[in-house]
């Protein structure tokens, strides 16, 4: 990054009337664009550059003025503004309308947004722009039967033709949307040209080319052989790649492929060493040496031992083979081509400099000359003029051989190192240029298409450990090496504010630089989903009294679009945007007398859906009578052989069902119903009266005043023949897992709501008031009073739920020796939320054998936690009325919740649980067990 700070203090210390040492000279006329791109760009800027974030003013001392001389042709010269719509995308954009707060907070993307997800995303959204671009420089070429569009030739000193070559599509980072976009121009004819430093070695053709060279320098390596035989150079399809490995199903390809054409010597790797010299001084291409001329023992291998490599004898290959398989002669004779020419070219990658045996590959495969005719031909022929050359540059040094140069190239891609791809077209030909904002400083363009203004900015500098800042030091993060968990310091969020502010200020002035290279037309685009809500968070400043937005505003900007929307919300030409929110405000008069016009269009992302289809694959399908066999719903000759193996394929059971039975993540809860239900079932199995009191016992603390509707349900249930509800599993274990428990009860009607809580309900009210209760001193009734009158005021609490909440059961809480242990202890937590990993067989008993490696995610809410330095204490309040019952019957239910609870506080927290405790606000028992 440059050194703005040098600018800044000469801008403040010199003055430009003179009176200090030195004088100010603002060089402010603009003599490049005309007047509507200059008007556009001041707009934008007077409301988002300030010296707050922008870290100058941009007052009338710095906007542009007007210097440049233009013909009026009364054409179309308004800057654009086009957004597309991806609001039928469901997934959330990283870039515009993104939440402020989380920015604020310093929420930062873990590893600055490089996911694979979100390079596909990326991938998405420059294909949508770059098919409008394309759409767009179409029309201006009056492909679509209109007139061209007209610049002005300085030289000529008159209006002229569009021609490609003054059109420019600028980017903030060229390395994923470049390549994206010039194919998506070129599908549509357009000539387009981008300097890429990187991306050579994974062009296509360098990459067949590659592969093919692999072989050659040993053929037993199958993904490069694989790779070769889908090429066009041999032109297989995956159906052919399929039936060659069928043939032989074990060891290298190569094998296969030689095994196919009938290639395969005799008795394989039994061979005598007579047979084996025999073969070599026969002059079989398996005699030479694949490791390349003097490199034989960095090969590691020799002909002789590559022809013993994975062979067979013909017993074995037809023992591996099966009456399915049939050869076919014209894949047999594909590959018996493919395996001369193989032969010629490893013996002449032993005899003669590698530059000619690529050249020869090129001229006797004619793949030169077929790429030529692919889009984008001329430079993938200059992507294979320039490997030539580099092996011919390779072969000048001191080293020499194939495999040597392979390795060249391995070693560079390891590393990291790539190579541009070769110059096919100078910087004066008709083509439309792709190129950085940093890279267009200092030119001028006629048309100048800025696309990606809603890709977030990178911030992967933000989530390093370690930040450096030239004034305020260094800042690392803390970690603890037990356990593997790092914390931000306040050094390292301190550094983190300041670069990302000085990071803010040098995206504004990127952008200034790409909205002032247009000379006569500026176009800006921006692909963003919940296109809506966005347009709702900008309408927020279309009457705002004064010119800039606020700064919270511009700070929590996370793309272009977040400076530039806000902006244009409010010109007056912005009326289309707030019309498709129902924003029936007017802009103020602060920007109604604005002399900039903008033109804003709003684009469904379906407009753009087509896609180019390759027809290789279409044309191969319909060149099979089975296939129209099939369409015609007729019986395809041979099918029976296939049959078994079709059973085979659709009997086949997952290797571990008992997975697939239990819950991968749930909460204390939910295990709770789970063993209440096991009990259930047992209940149902039994007859007679003995069954109906249990179920009536058992029903009454599980579903409390439900529990004789519950019965009655169930005796209405239809009943199987063993007598079980006929909905509901048999009881056992595969019963009594994720999928066996189904409530009976269904909701309460509406008007029973209304006039009394339920439990849960009534649980959530005694929850919150003790998670808001004041631990300073001991509460007394008033206290307690007080506090459910502060939940009212707060309304986190309403008047009827107040009025369940009795201050005594409370205030006789804190009174006890738990409540002192409470009141008295170095930290309390309360509402705790975890998640802890449980082995399945601890959870699912008597069952295992079969969920012996399985884990469960395990979430819950801890009441609250009780720290007394040397350990912890687990506290659970439960609503339950009692009813009759002991309070010790209703605390044993939740034996096994507050077990689950104290066993993940000693695994997270790594201190001991001294003791757990339930609270019964019915009666204020407390009981320990």
């Amino acid at each position: 990054m440059a050194e703005p700070g040098l600018f800044q203090e000469k801008y403040k210390s010199y003055r430009a009337d003179g009176s200090e040492p030195g004088q100010r000279i603002d060089l402010a006329r603009n003599f490049r664009s005309r007047r509507e791109v200059v008007d556009g760009t001041n707009y934008i800027f007077r409301q988002v550059m300030n010296e707050s974030v922008g870290e100058i003013d941009y007052d009338a001392r710095a906007e542009l003025v007007c210097g440049a001389s233009y013909p009026e042709d009364g054409g179309d010269r308004a800057a654009e503004l086009i957004l597309i719509d991806r609001s039928a995308d469901t997934r959330e954009e990283p870039g515009a309308g993104a939440s402020p707060d989380a920015d604020a907070e310093g929420q930062e993307p873990e590893g600055g947004g490089s996911d694979p997800m979100s390079e596909a995303k990326e991938l998405e959204t420059a294909q949508l722009e770059g098919r409008y671009i394309a759409e767009r420089i179409l029309s201006m070429m009056g492909a679509d039967g209109g007139s061209k569009y007209q610049v002005y030739d300085k030289g000529a000193k008159a209006m002229r033709d569009i021609a490609f070559r003054d059109i420019v599509v600028l980017l903030r980072a060229t390395q994923q949307w470049a390549p994206v976009l010039i194919e998506e121009l070129r599908l549509r004819g357009i000539p387009a040209y981008a300097e890429l430093n990187t991306g050579y070695f994974s062009a296509t053709e360098v990459q067949v080319v590659l592969s093919l060279l692999r072989i050659i320098d040993n053929p037993y390596q199958d993904i490069p052989l694989a790779g070769v035989l889908r090429s066009p150079l041999v032109g297989l399809d995956e159906e052919e790649l399929a039936h060659i490995r069928i043939g032989r199903r074990h060891g290298p390809f190569f094998d296969a492929v030689r095994a196919y054409i009938g290639r395969e010597s005799a008795s394989g790797a039994h061979e005598s060493g007579q047979a084996r010299q025999a073969a070599s001084g026969s002059g079989d291409w398996l005699a030479a040496n694949g490791s390349g001329s003097g490199d034989q023992s960095a090969a590691g291998t020799s002909e002789a031992d590559l022809a013993g490599c994975g062979s067979e004898s013909e017993q074995s290959l037809a023992q591996a083979s099966n009456d399915m398989f049939v050869p076919r002669p014209a894949l047999r004779h594909k590959l018996q081509r493919f395996h001369e020419a193989l032969k010629t070219w490893r013996l002449q990658s032993l005899q003669g400099p590698l530059a000619d045996l690529v050249w020869d590959i090129y001229r006797e495969t004619g793949y030169f000359d077929f790429v030529g005719g692919l889009p984008g031909g001329e430079q993938r022929q200059a992507n294979l003029r320039a490997l030539y050359d580099r092996a011919k540059q390779y072969e000048a040094t001191s080293l020499r051989g194939l495999f040597r140069f392979l390795r060249f190239v391995d070693r560079m891609q390891e590393s990291g190192g790539d190579l541009g791809t070769a110059r096919a077209l100078g910087e004066q030909e008709d083509v439309v240029r792709i190129m950085t904002i940093h890279k267009s400083k200092g030119l001028e363009f006629p048309v100048v298409f800025v696309a990606g203004c809603a890709k977030a900015f990178n911030r992967r500098e933000l989530t390093d450990a370690f930040l450096l800042h030239k004034e305020l030091g260094f800042g690392p993060k803390l970690t603890e090496t037990d356990t593997r968990v790092s914390y931000p310091t306040l050094p390292w969020l301190a550094i983190k504010q300041k670069i990302r502010m000085e990071s803010l200020a040098e995206e504004m002035r990127v952008l200034y630089v790409a909205l002032t290279r247009a000379k006569e037309k500026l176009i800006l685009l921006g692909s963003v989903r919940g296109l809506e809500k966005l347009l709702g968070t900008w309408g927020r400043y279309v009457g705002r009294d004064v010119l800039p937005l606020p700064d919270d505003t511009l700070a929590s900007a996370r793309c272009y679009l977040d400076w530039i929307g806000p902006a244009l919300m409010r010109h007056p030409d912005g009326e289309l945007m707030r019309q498709a929110v129902g924003i029936d405000e007017s802009p103020h008069a602060i920007v109604m007398r604005e002399p900039s016009r903008w033109r804003i269009e709003i684009l469904s992302q379906e407009r753009f859906a087509g896609t180019v289809q390759a027809a290789a694959g279409t044309e191969a399908a319909s060149s099979d009578p089975r296939w129209a066999s099939l369409a015609r719903l007729e019986p395809v000759d041979d099918t029976e052989r296939w049959e078994r193996e079709v059973w085979r394929r659709l009997s086949w059971r997952y290797a571990h069902p008992d997975a697939t039975q239990v819950f991968s993540k749930t909460s204390v809860t939910e295990l709770k119903r789970l063993s209440e239900h096991d009990k259930l079932l047992d209940l149902l199995a039994e007859d007679g009266a003995a069954a109906t009191v249990r179920w009536d016992e058992f029903g009454e603390a599980l579903f409390g005043g439900t529990a004789k509707a519950a019965r009655s349900l169930h005796a209405s249930a239809p009943q199987s023949e063993s007598g079980t509800t006929s909905e509901w599993p048999a009881a056992g274990a595969s019963g009594r897992r994720a999928s066996a428990y189904r409530p009976l009860i269904v909701r309460r009607p509406r008007f029973l709501e209304q006039r009394e809580l339920n439990a849960a309900e009534r649980g959530s009210v005694f929850h919150a008031v003790m998670q808001h209760m004041p631990l300073g001193r001991l509460p007394q009734e008033a206290d307690i009073r007080e506090t459910l009158a502060d939940l009212v005021r707060r309304e986190l609490l309403t008047e009827s739920q107040r009025e369940l909440v009795d201050p005594q059961v409370i205030a006789s809480f804190f009174q006890s020796e738990l409540g002192g242990r409470l009141l008295s202890a170095q930290r309390v937590y309360r509402e705790v939320p975890f998640s802890f990993g449980l082995p399945a067989r601890d959870v699912y008993q008597g069952d295992e054998a079969g969920l012996a490696e399985e884990t469960v995610m395990l979430q819950g809410v801890i009441d609250c936690l009780i720290d007394e330095g040397d350990g912890y204490v687990l506290l659970d309040y439960k609503t339950d009325r009692l009813k009759g019952a002991s309070p010790a019957s209703i605390a044993e239910k939740y034996r096994l919740q507050l077990q689950l609870y104290a066993r993940a506080v000693q695994s997270i927290w790594k201190k001991p649980v001294h003791g757990t405790f339930i609270f019964l606000f019915d009666g204020a028992h407390i009981v320990e067990l």
